[in-house]
């Protein structure tokens, strides 16, 4: 599979996860009541489930140890998280637009989690 097909193979993924994660949130919030902090949490990790799952086998055609795959994919994605929040305050600080700077930052995320999921996560090496 060539790297364009990979790439779109991930947004793809990205896109479902994002239409998990608001459906749960949503569900949570609005039928339970739930706290948005516990309905966001929630919501997160149903689309990181969704992520990885479909990620693994659907984008990077992943059949080695999953063990080892799902702790790197959690320190991935607890340093994306940090990381988004460093650059989008850094980006705040020289940008007005908070749109502008949310897109730059969420760009940077996603290249970053493309590159290291594929090349840290479900490298079969």
């Amino acid at each position: 599979m060539n790297e364009f097909n990979k790439l779109f193979r991930f947004l793809t993924v990205g896109l479902i996860n994002n239409v998990i994660n608001f459906a749960v949130v949503y569900i949570c919030f609005s039928f339970f009541n739930w706290k948005t902090s516990i309905a966001g949490a929630l919501g997160f990790g149903f689309g990181a489930f969704i992520s990885f799952t479909l990620n693994s086998k659907f984008t990077f055609l992943y059949s080695s140890s999953y063990i080892r795959a799902i702790r790197k994919f959690v320190f991935l994605q607890l340093s994306l998280l940090l990381i988004f929040s460093i650059v989008l305050g850094l980006i705040n600080d020289f940008i007005v637009n908070i749109h502008l700077s949310w897109f730059i930052t969420t760009s940077l995320v996603f290249l970053l989690n493309y590159y290291f999921q594929k090349y840290y996560v479900f490298n079969k090496s």
